[in-house]
């Protein structure tokens, strides 16, 4: 198995072409009494999956996710709600929200992690899940992935180099990420890792910085920082 990080933002674009969503991803189990989720709740109950958290969209499309996956639901013209991966054959393994938090103009954002093992590679990736203006893309939300982000090794997770041709090696270090200056244009997302260069055994502390500019997440640092022996 592999770990693919998945860090989610959902971002609420104070726009009319953007997705309604007043409540941000509620549990699933809080819904039950919400009207508004009824085909949503109809469909979920006749899936054999655990469900994690729950979107309301608009009152055709929904919004859902499980331990491995996010899935999108739309339904029209009377028709049954139906329900597809947001990508088909990607998953998101042992998928966590990290935390949600608000940026400039009440944009929200959703992190989430997600942790993946393929035979003896390991990979740990974080997302960003944020809504987008339908003209962006049709679904009403964007899927981005923080690039670098998280660890990864070919040793099942050890944090260990298996032989000099492998890539770096990249470690968490504590706290393995952190959401810096909330509420206002200046929010980012910060990942504190370490990296091991397999060929020469050095190792660099390093500090990643993606913030949020209007329309996206762009890359604002990346700093190394050689870490000495002693």
């Amino acid at each position: 198995m592999k770990f693919s990080l998945v860090i989610v933002v959902l971002a609420s674009v104070l726009l009319s072409s953007v997705a309604n969503a007043d409540t941000l991803l509620k549990d699933c189990e809080d819904i039950a009494a919400d009207i508004s989720y009824r085909p949503l709740q109809k469909y979920i109950s006749t899936r054999d999956e655990s469900n994690e958290l729950c979107q309301r969209l608009d009152e055709n499309e929904f919004l859902y996710t499980t331990n491995d996956n996010f899935y999108y639901c739309k339904s029209g013209n009377g028709a049954p709600l139906k329900c597809e991966p947001n990508e088909r054959g990607v998953f998101f393994p042992d998928l966590s929200l990290v935390k949600k938090y608000t940026g400039a103009s009440g944009t929200q954002f959703v992190l989430f992690r997600s942790r993946r093992v393929s035979g003896e590679e390991y990979k740990e990736s974080y997302y960003a899940f944020y809504l987008v203006p339908k003209k962006i893309n049709p679904r009403g939300y964007t899927l981005f992935l923080f690039p670098e982000g998280g660890s990864a090794d070919r040793n099942e997770g050890s944090g260990r180099c298996v032989n000099p041709n492998d890539s770096d090696v990249i470690t968490i270090s504590k706290p393995p990420v952190e959401v810096i200056s909330e509420n206002n244009n200046m929010v980012r997302v910060r990942f504190n890792q370490e990296r091991t260069n397999c060929k020469t055994n050095e190792r660099f502390k390093q500090t990643l910085e993606y913030a949020w500019q209007k329309d996206g997440f762009y890359q604002t640092r990346n700093q190394l920082e050689k870490i000495l022996r002693r």
